[in-house]
């Protein structure tokens, strides 16, 4: 099953501040359908709302001014005085309902940035549902809005198609949320032709999970990339697509990642590529297998995003070889990465260090989950031999892994050992850090020797449950013989991998000073214009 991580808590609430804090037109309370009554009612209690928010501005705004000679500050707090967002979602509305509402927003200005209209229509017939869509959509579709939000909805291609006034009018839309839509291929072509009316777009987040695509819509989808080169946050999961699909969106996201002329693909402007991805989400799709292609193309192309934090690919068939591939390009080109998720990919200890040695790459690592894989105790001591250097590391996942006691002792006993973090690391991290450990073969004096190792360094709260656990056979000698062998095959990739970074830093190099000649014939050519 398709999985995306908790979002930042830090981030997440600086992001909720953030629109807290606009002037909205909120429909208040719990899930409900709601006749031409309530929604009168709801109606004119976020108005009220609304005008109260707006007054507590004004005089913040006067309050403000007051105490500064005022640089632009007073203009700044004028602009937040007018609606900024608007929230529907969880009120399923009847058609008269909608007509209601819409009559509303048609009096709230022109400075709505932000529309939540998910879940608006569940339980309606279709031809109701319809009517709902297009009337909600037409009376926002004049806002310039940023953020996009039509999760939940039974859309389908007549779902699209009655919102294509709202999909279609917006120039500066750069967030879009498309998620449990149950959207086919067409809607999937439908979605991509409002959208690209106008291109590069302005996309910066795009999220397209729990969907009924399939190949074909993968296919659409992919369509979209070249368009989209400012994209930062990527979810395509949870759609059903099976190879075919999974490697034809890789095809065109490779190709919006090459430079001018290293593909047939061009992405809006000339020269605009997608280079700024900090999440990715593609869990579900198939990746692995076959010649290894897909594979080697999906580590180029998220290998380009220097800024990349967050990757999910749970369930994506990558096997030891893709893995291996993934693991290699981004630990030499993307230092920065927080959250790694490579669950359910038939892993096993032959990965292992080429796993261990990109963690111990990644020094902000934070979140690694491994579940539902085949690393075994070999793969999780090579693991282990990299976690003392991971001292950011706060949620390790190992649950189902064929883990033996002396395997588990290995990763546990690296983690509480971390040093080096300076004063209160283990306030901030130790003491928060969470192992999970279930399903596996440790049996019951290694889940004793577990507690014992946590407790003495006072992190009782480490590891979590093991209910499932169950004992299996130890077989150290034919282990030793494996990890010597091991070690001496890790330290000839790594001297590979030292190459090769050599000639990427010289790549790069190359690239950067092509960049500069080019922006110098730009400006020496506008001076002779």
């Amino acid at each position: 099953m398709a999985s995306i991580f908790a979002p930042d808590p830090d981030e997440e609430e600086a992001h909720r501040l953030s629109l807290a804090r606009l002037p909205a037109f909120v429909l208040h309370g719990s899930r409900e359908n709601v006749d031409a009554s309530r929604a009168a009612a709801l109606v004119e209690e976020s108005l009220s709302q609304l005008s109260q928010d707006i007054a507590n501005l004004a005089a913040a705004a006067t309050v403000a001014v007051s105490h500064e000679d005022s640089n632009g500050g007073e203009g700044a707090l004028a602009a937040r005085m007018t609606c900024r967002r608007v929230q529907l979602s969880n009120k399923s509305l009847s058609e008269e309902a909608a007509i209601v509402v819409a009559k509303a927003l048609l009096q709230l200005g022109q400075d709505v940035e932000h529309a939540d209209i998910s879940d608006i229509i569940a339980g309606k017939h279709e031809v109701e549902a319809l009517k709902v869509l297009e009337i909600v959509a037409t009376s926002l579709a004049a806002q310039p809005l940023g953020t996009i939000n039509l999760s939940d909805n039974a859309l389908g291609e007549k779902g699209i198609n009655a919102c294509r006034a709202l999909l279609s009018q917006q120039p500066r839309l750069h967030s879009l949320f498309l998620n449990n839509n149950g959207l086919s291929a067409a809607a999937t072509q439908a979605i991509v032709s409002h959208l690209t009316y106008r291109t590069p777009t302005c996309l910066q987040v795009l999220h397209f999970h729990n969907n009924m695509s399939g190949d074909e819509g993968a296919e659409a989808l992919a369509s979209l990339l070249p368009h989209c080169p400012r994209l930062e946050d990527l979810r395509f999961s949870g759609t059903r697509a099976g190879r075919k699909g999974s490697a034809a969106f890789v095809l065109v996201l490779w190709e919006a990642t090459r430079r001018p002329g290293e593909s047939k693909t061009e992405g809006g402007k000339e020269g605009e590529r997608i280079r700024g991805l900090r999440k990715v989400d593609l869990a579900d799709n198939l990746f692995g297998g076959g010649d290894g292609k897909v594979a080697q193309r999906l580590a180029e192309a998220l290998g380009e995003q220097r800024k990349l934090e967050s990757l999910n690919l749970r369930d994506c068939g990558l096997e030891d070889e893709g893995a291996r591939v993934l693991l290699q390009t981004l630990s030499r080109k993307c230092r920065y990465l927080k959250r790694l998720d490579l669950s359910g990919n038939d892993l096993t200890a032959d990965v292992g260090g080429a796993l261990g040695r990109a963690v111990g790459r990644w020094k902000e690592l934070t979140h690694l989950h491994l579940e539902e894989n085949e690393l075994g105790n070999a793969g999780a001591k090579k693991l282990g031999r990299y976690l003392s250097g991971s001292l950011k590391l706060k949620h390790l996942k190992l649950s189902q892994n064929e883990v033996k006691r002396s395997g588990a002792v290995a990763v546990v006993q690296a983690l509480v050992g971390r040093e080096g973090g300076g004063e209160g690391w283990g306030e901030a991290v130790g003491k928060k850090t969470r192992v999970e450990l279930e399903s596996n073969e440790i049996g019951e004096e290694g889940r004793t020797e577990l507690m014992e190792l946590v407790t003495a360094k006072g992190y009782a709260d480490m590891l979590g449950p093991m209910e499932e656990d169950e004992e299996g056979e130890e077989e150290e000698e034919e282990e030793e013989e494996e990890e010597e062998s091991e070690e001496e095959e890790e330290e000839e990739e790594e001297e590979e991998e030292e190459e090769e970074e050599e000639s990427e830093e010289e790549e790069e190099e190359e690239e950067e000073e092509e960049g500069g000649v080019e922006e110098l014939v730009k400006g020496v050519e506008k001076v002779a214009i």
